[in-house]
């Protein structure tokens, strides 16, 4: 199980951002690539063992409360990697990228899950 798999409610925001002009930030596109190196179940033990810890992880998808298209919407457009790009748009431009993004959000009916890992663990 992938930890930094990206919903099918991420991209349909990020879609709609794209459509309105935005592109990923180098700094967050760095951020990403880098948490893909311990983005695995196993990757991440790997990666606990040579830090000598002993112990297991799991992944599990966590109810954030973010349970209706609105509210999931706010929470993307409101990150760092994207917050400065809504801010520049006009406020006719804003109110047609949120409706058309919680639109596209709505349409898919999957329910807003972040998959995290966790790892229990104690010093060797």
């Amino acid at each position: 199980m992938f930890a930094n798999e990206r919903s099918e409610l991420k991209e349909v925001v990020d879609e709609r951002l794209l459509a309105f002009g935005w592109s990923p930030p180098g700094w967050y596109t760095a951020v990403r690539e880098r948490s893909e190196a311990v983005g695995t179940t196993e990757l991440f033990e790997a990666r606990a063992r040579a830090a000598e810890l002993d112990g297991s992880v799991r992944s599990a998808a966590v109810d954030v409360g973010l349970d209706t298209p609105e509210l999931v919407v706010r929470y993307r457009l409101a990150m760092a990697h994207v917050r400065g790009f809504v801010a520049g748009l006009s406020d006719d431009e804003r109110r047609a990228l949120v409706r058309e993004a919680v639109a596209a959000v709505a349409a898919t009916h999957e329910p807003f899950r972040p998959v995290v890992l966790e790892l229990v663990a104690t010093v060797r």
